[in-house]
This record gives structure tokens, C-alpha cells and sequence, in this order.
């Protein structure tokens, strides 16, 4: 994988949405917090995105870059993943840093930064 981001084509071979239990800090009790993930097919390879927090605003923003209306036709439309190098203990990957349309400059950012509040 190169130093940059790589942007490659994607499509949607799963989408799933899911509770997971979260704690913000070791002294506070966890709670449940709705996130989605993706498992996108690069046709040479498949790759989760991982828990994505799940708000109405990334869930709508989801919905437009698929060009669907509904969740349950998330599955099977094309996208584009920016792939993000990243090296642990001597081994190469990449992490699913955002997904977007598959013509338009409109990207979701997933993890941390994505985490918006309606």
C-alpha cells in the first residue's frame, strides 16, 4: 500500500447495525451506543469498516452516498472507501477512514471525527 490514502472502489457486501456496550472513561458506567458496519468488497478483497456510531445524521448521510432511501437497500450499491495505511508491529494494513459516492466529492467520515450528535 502506498504512504497516502488510497481511494478504491467499493461495494457494499454487508451492512449491518448493532449495539455495543461503551465507556468513556474507566470510572463511568458503559452504555449502549447504536453503530453500523460495513463489510465493502474491493473485488480482489473484502474489508470491514468497523462500528460506526449510528446518529440520524450519519445515517442519512450513509443513505445519500448510496443513492437509497432505505437501509435495506444499502446492500449491493457501489462506493468509494479512502483506505488509510497503517503499520503495527512490522505488518502493513489499512483502515476504512471514509466512505463516499461512487462519482460525487461526498464522503462520510467514519471513526472518531465522525461522531456527530443530532
Amino acid at each position: 500500500m502506498a504512504d497516502q490514502n488510497e481511494v478504491r472502489n467499493a461495494v457494499i457486501e454487508k451492512a449491518e447495525i448493532r449495539f455495543v456496550m461503551v465507556r468513556k472513561s474507566d470510572d463511568q458506567e458503559p452504555t449502549a451506543q447504536a453503530c453500523f458496519e460495513l463489510m465493502l468488497d474491493y473485488g480482489d478483497v473484502t474489508q470491514r469498516t468497523g462500528n460506526v456510531p449510528l446518529t440520524g445524521k450519519s445515517l442519512a448521510r450513509l443513505l445519500s452516498i448510496a443513492g437509497v432511501r432505505e437501509w435495506s437497500a444499502v446492500v449491493g450499491k457501489v462506493v468509494r472507501a479512502r483506505v488509510v495505511p497503517r503499520v503495527l508491529l512490522g505488518q502493513s494494513y489499512g483502515t476504512v477512514d471514509a466512505v463516499g459516492h461512487v462519482i460525487n466529492e461526498d464522503w462520510l467520515p467514519l471513526g472518531e471525527k465522525s461522531t456527530d450528535h443530532d
